[in-house]
């Protein structure tokens, strides 16, 4: 007979060490704080689900696997597990630079917050590989569960599905496996196609203009080669909104255009794809500004993919700029906490940044902004809000220096052109954020 769901819990909160030391609250693990000093720092809530981290498959053998390959295992399976209600799981984004050579399963993985761990190896003998898969519980060190899977080259997404469902079998023993089963939408028919995607995503992530450009060629020929593989319009999107953000845009109206159609394309492909409707949201709401249509999307896209941390880092400034700030800010720390060691981390600053100054919290909204900057200094939108923020808070000289900083990056840029087409659904918002950008030095 299965435990009662209380008794579950009870042993999720034991094995958590929520009544470890003596006057603990019971409930303190569940509480969330965010300090509003001078200098905030973010506080994830606890939670009573499980925290999986997938960590780059390492590879074996004489015959060699190419590292795109192990890449696009941890990625699919991440995305797999991102679909579902519970486990939550660590962005691969946060993972894939981990050496599985040199991985410390202790202090590697707690930084991440993962309560468990999954690694693993491949072997390549011919036309076949064979992987090693083990789940470990990160406190005990015990192996949970371990499988040996083998397959041919053009049956591995058949395993990586496999290995997502036994994954959250083990840590959700309620899960009902048809949850998962609807991910096989995503199923890639060109094996061709699903290898340049996969050496794209590599490729973009270096941030790198040589590099990233390549990637976007790359991109194109995987949807040409196979138009029906939604992973490859997904990434196409996300290249054009980064290439915007990056200030690498050639023909700004050309590259919303293109990220309307991949988006698009994408939500036509595989309906359930959260990063797909995320994408399409942010498009409606910042470009279009039909904020209506923009919040339905996020609604379906949460829906399908509630613990992936790109979906959710999307759906942030949307909920900012229609005024649901609780939303904005809950989305965007969640964001953060799923894929603390993300490359494009500052994005996620960036928007946490958004969401507190449209709350009013400007010293909030500056500390994620220098965050934000620390880690990309070219950030054209960051920073504009960080110099907006800074004279908020009556940091003059700060102030200044950022907004300088936006005219070397854009010369062009004018307070003007913002409010021509500005993204907050309030008005006076929209006003008062122009003021401050007038404020530190910004002009009409």
């Amino acid at each position: 007979m299965e435990p009662s769901g209380l008794t579950q819990d009870l042993v999720v909160d034991i094995k958590n060490g929520k009544f470890d030391g003596a006057g603990a609250s019971p409930h303190a693990a569940n509480q969330t704080a965010v300090s509003h000093t001078d200098e905030p720092r973010l506080f994830i809530a606890g939670s009573d689900i499980p925290t999986v981290a997938i960590i780059p498959f390492g590879t074996i053998g004489p015959d060699p696997v190419p590292d795109y390959f192990s890449r696009g295992i941890l990625e699919d399976t991440v995305c797999l597990l991102a679909t579902l209600r519970e486990p939550r799981v660590i962005s691969s984004n946060s993972t894939w630079g981990l050496d599985p050579g040199h991985f410390s399963r202790t202090d590697d993985v707690r930084k991440l917050g993962a309560d468990y761990v999954v690694t693993g190896t491949i072997r390549r003998a011919g036309e076949d590989y064979h992987l090693s898969v083990h789940l470990s519980d990160v406190r005990t060190g015990l192996v949970e569960w371990a499988q040996i899977y083998s397959s041919p080259a053009a049956d591995l997404f058949e395993v990586q599905l496999e290995v997502a469902a036994s994954i959250a079998q083990r840590l959700v023993p309620s899960l009902r496996i048809a949850e998962l089963r609807r991910t096989k939408g995503s199923k890639p028919e060109d094996l061709n196609a699903y290898h340049l995607t996969l050496q794209a995503r590599d490729m973009a992530f270096r941030l790198d203009r040589d590099s990233f450009d390549e990637a976007g060629q790359m991109l194109q020929l995987a949807c040409q080669k196979d138009p029906q593989f939604a992973p490859s319009h997904v990434l196409a999107a996300d290249w054009f909104s980064i290439r915007m953000g990056q200030g690498w845009s050639t023909d700004v109206a050309d590259d919303q255009m293109n990220l309307e159609h991949y988006a698009k394309r994408a939500v036509e492909l595989h309906e359930g794809n959260g990063r797909a409707l995320a994408m399409l949201g942010h498009n409606r709401t910042i470009i279009d500004h039909n904020f209506d249509e923009g919040q339905a999307l996020f609604e379906k896209a949460i829906n399908a993919s509630p613990n992936d941390a790109e979906t959710l880092m999307w759906s942030s400034p949307a909920s900012a700029f229609v005024g649901d700030y609780p939303t904005a800010i809950a989305r965007a720390e969640k964001a953060i906490s799923l894929s603390p060691s993300d490359p494009f981390l500052f994005r996620f600053e960036h928007f946490l940044s958004i969401a507190y100054y449209s709350a009013g919290k400007f010293a909030d909204a500056a500390h994620w902004g220098l965050e934000s900057h620390r880690r990309n200094p070219n950030y054209t939108s960051n920073l504009r809000m960080t110099a907006a923020s800074l004279a908020a808070c009556e940091n003059s000289n700060d102030a200044r220096r950022f907004a300088s900083q936006v005219l070397q990056l854009d010369p062009d840029y004018s307070v003007k052109t913002f409010l021509a087409n500005q993204p907050f659904r309030s008005r006076k918002v929209g006003e008062q954020y122009a003021a401050h950008l007038r404020l530190a030095g910004l002009k009409d």
